[in-house]
């Protein structure tokens, strides 16, 4: 099995780089994600991949409300209208997940982070109505805080950690 574990991606985060050492944007966010993806494919090519595991989540947004805000209420400075950056994020994971598809089926598993917690449940309910009936694609949704995967022998397990003790 082949996991794609990228967390913390804070997609519509908006940063100056002389003012925080680093720029960041949508437009930078998702190219960087799919050279990411990109990347650990050709990594992964020289292997007899038979699933994929792609968590995807854990502070996938910066924010999460219509206020540009967290889960929680923290006001958070980010790219552009919060319609737009759900609208660009859901088309990435699913560009992300096609690619990955054609390699494997595919789990997707919504991780819900501290920064995103209702972005994160509505993007993983539009994966599901988008790969529906796409039996190389399968998301799992379910509206925990903690994910479990059983491959073979192994529990892979997936919380952003906010909570835990």
């Amino acid at each position: 099995m082949f996991v794609i574990d990228l967390p913390d991606l804070h997609f519509d985060k908006l940063a100056w780089g002389k003012e925080t050492g680093k720029d960041w944007d949508m437009k930078i966010s998702s190219s960087l994600y799919m050279k990411a993806i990109d990347d650990l494919v050709s990594k992964a090519s020289v292997y007899s991949v038979e699933k994929i595991l792609y968590p995807v989540g854990n502070d996938m947004f910066n924010s999460d409300t219509i206020d540009n805000t967290t889960t929680k209420g923290t006001k958070q400075i980010v790219d552009g209208r919060w319609k737009k950056s759900f609208v660009l994020a859901r088309k990435l994971i699913v560009s992300a997940a096609l690619k990955l598809s054609k390699i494997a089926p595919v789990d997707i598993m919504i991780v819900p982070g501290n920064h995103d917690e209702q972005k994160t449940f509505y993007l993983g309910d539009a994966l599901e109505c988008r790969f529906y009936n796409d039996a190389n694609v399968n998301v799992d949704n379910t509206p925990t805080m903690r994910k479990y995967f059983k491959y073979g022998k192994t529990l892979i397990a997936y919380t952003h950690g906010k909570d835990e003790k």
